[in-house]
């Protein structure tokens, strides 16, 4: 609505220079100009209208970035916000398969190459007008790899996990790898403005910041968050040898599986560009800990005969305690007073989540000290309030 935030914003600032210079005032008001020539807040709301306008200096005034405080008394707001994420995995090890050069006696092993892939995230809560909110998300992370060995010969003998090993000249490897997360949050978030007030024309405060003294701070805010985080994270990987034709004659696969919950805590910092917090940039960081259970199976079946023969299956599952770090870097645009859009990067590492098989290469099993599944990409969101 129009002048909401500027009348709610510039009336706080107002208050709090009066306590800081000990005047005291009778009621509400705000200056409309330089000239200092004030408006009681009564007669102000009479002047609002629904009507929607696009973000400005004389739209929406000053305060109109991510706090959207409220005068008291006004109520809380909803909001609502969707993501387009594109995502890409970064499992700590992800052997496709090793490549023996024979006569050079050279081992080079393969990895799985994740690409980014279309994921998205949406939300919604309501925030009131002491920059507290409670916010539920849920994020949706889906990508996949695939790959092709060279053809087996005399001279390249090519040998893949779960006991894929080709043995007839022109032979080969094939596999895919799915990876897909749920998670499901809902927390509390508090916001601490730092800074000169947005939009402020003179404080009056007698500070370093105070135009009085030709000063003024760059506007920023803190925002601690809790939240509570539910889990659903699948893995699988599907390895098969096929000969010179693409007859399939073996197959291993193995399907993961980790349910758990548990806390997320966050620190997210956001520095305004100019005085009335129409753009802005933003990092945050959250971590997790998660307890649940965790399940992994592997299996390989034998399709070169007349009839496909199970070769073995290996099944663990138990309880595991997963820690989560994240990071997130971006910027925000108010393009109406209402409503945002945000862009930028992320990082999450799903420690003890990566892929754990060991393989016997004989020279070496396993290159892998971490077992992080990790993730990075793009992200663009957008945001309105109402």
């Amino acid at each position: 609505m129009k002048y909401v935030f500027a009348c709610a914003t510039v009336a706080l600032s107002m208050a709090m220079a009066s306590l800081a210079c000990a005047q005291e005032e009778t009621q509400a008001g705000f200056s409309t100009d330089q000239s200092g020539e004030g408006v009681v807040w009564s007669d102000t709301l009479a002047q609002l209208d629904t009507g929607v306008q696009m973000a400005s200096c004389d739209t929406c005034g000053p305060g109109v970035a991510d706090l959207a405080l409220l005068p008291t008394g006004r109520g809380n707001r909803l909001f609502v916000g969707g993501e387009a994420l594109w995502v890409r995995a970064n499992p700590s090890e992800a052997v496709a398969y090793l490549e023996r050069d024979i006569p050079n006696l050279t081992d080079t092993f393969h990895e799985l190459d994740f690409d980014y892939s279309s994921s998205f995230r949406v939300y919604g809560g309501i925030r009131n007008c002491c920059g507290e909110e409670v916010r539920f998300t849920y994020t949706r992370f889906d990508t996949d790899s695939g790959f092709e060995s060279p053809a087996f010969s005399s001279t390249n003998q090519i040998i893949s996990p779960l006991e894929q090993t080709p043995l007839l000249d022109g032979s080969r490897v094939v596999g895919t790898a799915d990876i897909a997360l749920n998670s499901f949050d809902i927390g509390w978030s508090k916001t601490i403005p730092l800074g000169s007030p947005l939009g402020c024309c003179d404080t009056g405060c007698g500070d370093c910041c105070d135009t009085c003294c030709d000063g003024w701070c760059p506007a920023w805010d803190i925002t601690f968050t809790g939240a509570f985080r539910a889990v659903d994270f699948d893995t699988t990987r599907i390895y098969s040898t096929i000969d010179g034709s693409d007859e399939l004659l073996e197959r291993g696969t193995s399907v993961s599986d980790f349910q758990g919950a548990g806390g997320r805590v966050g620190l997210l910092g956001r520095r305004y560009l100019g005085r009335q917090g129409i753009c802005s940039l933003y990092m945050k960081g959250d971590i997790s800990l998660l307890v649940g259970d965790y399940s992994t199976t592997q299996s390989s079946v034998d399709y070169s005969g007349s009839a496909p023969v199970g070769a073995g299956t290996q099944t663990i599952s138990g309880r595991r305690l997963i820690p989560v770090t994240e990071i997130e870097m971006g910027g925000t645009v108010f393009v109406t007073c209402n409503t945002s859009i945000s862009g930028g990067y992320f990082f999450s590492a799903w420690h003890d989540l990566g892929f754990r098989d060991e393989y016997d290469f004989q020279l070496q099993t396993s290159y892998d000290d971490a077992n992080i599944m990790g993730f990075d990409g793009f992200f663009l969101r957008a945001e309105t309030a109402f």
